[in-house]
């Protein structure tokens, strides 16, 4: 074969290679997601559920969202400037863009929706700032703000309750009287609270045709189920047996146990979504014993983490000090990191001898509504007691102890985990690490107060990536809160299910196909 034809066959053999997941790729079927809990509202602006957040993912679309990492990219947007020193977002949108009632979109809709979720929001704390909201083009939007906040971008772009656009006659309407019209590659059909939401392929969608493919919550979608069910399958139990007789082609939180028996099986494939939650423990430093800096470092000093993990993950975690996950810009790999993990307890026994604890007693509240938190609370409470600690264990329901972990009284310990606040980033800690919400029941302190203000100051990122760890450093060294590591997730699939990719922030459901 000369040298001509040996290049022209592998050129060919090359473009047979690309095109293969191309051809692969097919519209049609209806996916059915088995999901674990459902949710009480379907409006866009009123909700910070995770429940309502998936099954509203495929319908709504906001101006800038979140790629793999958590960064803002456009969405809605085709791109943004900063000006005025931080002072002055402009956006300019794409045009063509369509909403599932045949209307374009403009910015008189963007203009409209921002405001109503400034209004209504579990997180209208991102529109706190703003002074207006202008449309001097019909695909032109401008947001100016009354003082620099450096997390605006970070907050608009986040998930965790989504500022999406909708027509501005919808956005016109009280809560809970919107139709479920945004711009997503699916469109709303039917929602049967605490039993199914189904969705159909909206035919009109307009992909980001500036994006080569997925990217986080954007990039370019592409809708080929015809439709998707979005079932309300609270038990496990139920979950895996109607992924096991299939009448489910999907169902998050499989239970370890039941994962392992099911890698077995030829029809079904396993994915780990890890990290997906942080489990914890909050401390009471306003409530004796625990007021006591010293107690509290030899109770951080004592904790073998691996041990609690394993028991609470049942072996599906990873080891982090960081309230971040290792993927994102914030990250900061030294700050705490000597006093995570210790299982030093001839260190804690000294600590607390020297904290001058006498054997008062200490309540640690946890629950059996979700067991992660309960295994980590049994197993911390024998190494609590192997080091000295007088402790009670006080097993409530779950809304009861949420409720009672919201005070300052009756408790010391309370376990109980993050979900979206590691993955979107430190803004999202401002009201848990800071001011009076503190989570660790605290008035002030000053070396956080310095922090704070130099990370929602500064422009530089560098400088607020500086800022954060001096946070982390400050909330380990005081020993505000337990942070025990990442737990991960399983996820369950039919084999046929084809594209699906984990991802931290919710399921994806576009540029996923049946084979």
């Amino acid at each position: 074969m000369t040298g001509t034809c040996r290049a022209l066959a592998l050129t060919l053999s090359l473009l047979a290679a690309l095109a293969a997941p191309a051809l692969a790729q097919k519209r049609g079927g209806d996916v059915v997601v088995g999901q674990t809990a459902g949710t009480n509202t379907l409006d866009p602006h009123f909700t910070a559920s995770a429940a309502a957040r998936n099954m509203m993912l495929g319908m709504y679309e906001t101006l800038v969202t979140i790629d793999e990492n958590a960064s803002p990219i456009p969405m809605l947007a085709a791109k943004w400037e900063v000006l005025d020193n931080g002072l002055t977002y402009r956006f300019e949108l794409r045009k063509g863009v369509r909403f599932h009632n045949g209307k374009e979109m403009t910015s008189a809709d963007v203009k409209a929706s921002l405001e109503r979720f400034g209004r209504i929001s579990p997180e209208k704390q991102t529109m706190a700032h703003v002074a207006s909201i202008e449309a001097p083009d019909p695909y032109v939007v401008v947001i100016r703000l009354k003082q620099l906040d450096t997390a605006f971008l970070d907050r608009l772009a986040s998930p965790a309750s989504p500022p999406t656009i909708i027509p501005a006659e919808e956005a016109a309407k009280e809560v809970n009287k919107t139709n479920h019209v945004s711009t997503g590659p699916y469109q709303f059909v039917e929602w049967i609270p605490d039993s199914h939401v189904k969705l159909k392929r909206f035919e009109s969608y307009v992909p980001n045709a500036a994006m080569s493919g997925r990217d986080g919550l954007g990039g370019r979608k592409t809708a080929y189920f015809d439709t998707i069910t979005i079932r309300i399958i609270k038990e496990a139990s139920a979950r895996v047996a109607a992924l096991e007789s299939g009448q489910i082609h999907f169902a998050e939180d499989v239970p370890i146990p039941a994962a392992n028996r099911l890698e077995s099986n030829a029809k079904l494939t396993m994915a780990n979504l890890l990290p997906w939650a942080q489990p914890l423990v909050l401390v009471n430093t306003s409530l004796a014993p625990t007021s006591n800096l010293k107690l509290r470092q030899a109770i951080q000093a004592a904790l073998d983490i691996d041990e609690i993990l394993a028991a609470a993950t049942d072996g599906l975690y990873q080891l982090n000090h960081g309230w971040v996950y290792p993927n994102s810009a914030y990250y900061a790999p030294e700050a705490g990191r000597a006093l995570y993990n210790q299982k030093d307890l001839k260190k804690a026994k000294a600590l607390l001898t020297d904290s001058g604890y006498k054997g008062e007693p200490l309540t640690m509240i946890t629950n059996k509504d979700y067991q992660f938190m309960f295994k980590s609370g049994v197993v911390m409470s024998e190494q609590l007691k192997a080091l000295g600690i007088n402790l009670k264990l006080d097993v409530l329901d779950w809304p009861t102890m949420a409720a009672k972990a919201n005070t300052s009284e009756g408790w010391n310990l309370a376990t109980t985990g993050f979900a979206i606040q590691p993955f979107v980033g430190p803004y999202s800690y401002l009201k848990l690490f800071w001011g009076p919400t503190h989570v660790g029941r605290i008035a002030s302190d000053p070396v956080l107060d310095q922090a704070w203000g130099k990370f929602n100051t500064s422009l530089k990122q560098a400088d607020r990536k500086d800022a954060w760890a001096q946070i982390q450093q400050r909330m380990a060294e005081q020993v505000y809160i337990l942070k025990l590591g990442d737990s991960g997730m399983k996820l369950g699939m039919t084999r046929t299910l084809a594209g699906f990719k984990p991802y931290q922030g919710a399921h994806r459901f576009w540029n996923v196909w049946f084979e």
